[in-house]
């Protein structure tokens, strides 16, 4: 059985280096679903096992996007992404 991941975040070099990850991982299958904005992400959350967010997105920002999907989405693992700075 697989694991639905949920990645929110708008820089499509940084998502597509998660996904890749994901998908070589040897200990466990992950199903992802990538989406650029926190607005995107709510309407996504059901039936995910975990949500990796980055707090810098065009709808949301900082701890803003943490509470908005805490709020709604409580009994789900957030993991936030730190992106270094370019």
């Amino acid at each position: 059985m697989s694991q639905r991941i949920l990645l929110i975040q708008d820089d499509a070099a940084a998502a597509k280096a998660i996904l890749n990850a994901l998908s070589n991982s040897r200990d466990e299958l992950f199903q992802v679903e990538w989406v650029r904005c926190c607005s995107d992400g709510l309407e996504r959350l059901t039936g995910s096992s975990a949500i990796l967010v980055d707090l810098s997105l065009p709808d949301s920002r900082g701890i803003e996007t943490f509470d908005r999907l805490f709020n709604v989405a409580r009994q789900i693992p957030i993991l936030i992404l730190c992106t270094p700075p370019r």
